[in-house]
């Protein structure tokens, strides 16, 4: 619209040239019309100059037309264009009705997610309290992995995902024990710990992918678990993963995964009693007959040596497995040491056949370790 006014004041420009020029003709042909009066040309020029004038009107006229179209032009648009704003307000009103009515809903959809979260929170806490204080019982095991394999598997399902959230949600400020999220985490993992205690349940949470991923989670979430509230979940995930390590597939899985290394840190005298002897059932547990001459170094290289001397040099319980630890170490290298004769390159092929043969009696479960001296043993607990 700037433009078509431009073009129109350039157009009235033109007009008042024109009209200056006609102005300045008409001026010298009135001082010269006496000389010119019986000149015999005169006829030529009057015909000349009404030709111009005639040219100049009809110039004149044509701007004149052309202004006035797009005059008409210009106001049509701004017609439309305060049509088009009109209805554009309507609609940014009807909008922003549209979306304070929208912001009204998900208020409310937030509130209603608030509420049956904290239902489903409240629900899952109870009725997990509920199964990992059932699941105490051997025999209620037996039946659920016997009759109820898919709502077994379901519940490990859920508890890989509860887990999961929990502490990617609240790590590491988690919520105090008494809530019900906490309360919901504990029961899933006390339903799990009791689970693995029974030779199936372990092979049941093997055979899953969620059960292995759970496991996996587990160790990975150690280092995060800090606190009273962390030490109180640590009890049960070692309660879990030692279970575990009693059953040959468990054993491999968990030394691939290097459990040692997350483990290893309980050893330490700022952790209370229970969480340092769960920690060294593991590597008990671990290098009970480990053959595997590159898994036993890298978990000797992982161990505090010095501390476990000091805790194999005491007198309470942590020290009879402290030593026990020590023996078994010392049992898989002397067994190493009698293949000393075959070639570095056979070493592996060797010592996978003694791991061979040895998770193949492992698979018998506590039956075999109680007869080797009760030193290792598997455990449910309550909630």
């Amino acid at each position: 619209m700037e433009e078509d006014l431009k073009k129109i004041g350039k157009n009235f420009d033109v007009i008042e040239d024109n009209i200056e020029k006609a102005k300045n003709n008409i001026e010298i042909f009135l001082e010269d019309l006496p000389k010119l009066i019986l000149d015999p040309v005169l006829n030529e020029h009057i015909d000349t100059l009404r030709l111009r004038f005639y040219q100049m009107v009809q110039t004149n006229n044509s701007l004149i037309d052309t202004f006035l179209q797009r005059l008409k032009e210009t106001e049509d648009k701004l017609a439309k264009m305060e049509a088009s704003y009109g209805d554009l307000f309507l609609k940014h009103q009807k909008e922003q009705q549209t979306i304070a009515q929208f912001e009204e809903e998900v208020t409310k959809l937030v509130a209603q997610t608030d509420e049956q979260s904290k239902y489903c929170t409240e629900l899952g806490a109870t009725a997990f309290s509920l199964l990992w204080t059932t699941s105490k019982y051997p025999q209620n095991l037996n039946c659920w992995l016997t009759d109820r394999q898919d709502k077994v598997a379901k519940a490990i399902s859920i508890a890989n995902t509860t887990f999961s959230s929990y502490i990617e949600t609240f790590s590491p400020n988690y919520p105090p024990l008494k809530n019900d999220i906490t309360e919901f985490a504990m029961s899933v993992l006390g339903l799990i710990a009791n689970l693995t205690s029974i030779g199936e349940g372990r092979q049941f949470l093997l055979k899953l992918s969620d059960g292995r991923d759970l496991i996996n989670q587990l160790i990975q979430a150690i280092p995060s678990l800090v606190g009273e509230i962390g030490q109180s979940v640590v009890q049960l995930i070692l309660l879990i993963l030692y279970n575990v390590s009693l059953n040959r597939e468990g054993l491999a899985y968990l030394l691939e995964l290097k459990v040692y290394e997350n483990v290893v840190k309980f050893f330490d005298d700022c952790f209370p009693q229970e969480v340092r002897e769960k920690a060294l059932r593991i590597i008990q547990s671990l290098t009970y007959e480990l053959l595997n001459y590159r898994v036993l170094e890298s978990l000797v290289k992982t161990l505090p040596m010095g501390k476990l001397s000091d805790l194999a040099a005491g007198t309470d319980n942590l020290a009879v497995i402290a030593q026990s630890i020590v023996i078994n170490i010392n049992n898989s290298r002397a067994a190493g040491d009698t293949c000393s004769y075959v070639s570095s390159s056979d070493r592996t092929t060797v010592t996978i056949l003694f791991y061979e043969v040895y998770v193949d009696v492992r698979v018998e479960e506590n039956t075999i370790f109680e007869k080797a001296g009760g030193i290792l043993y598997s455990t449910g607990i309550a909630g």
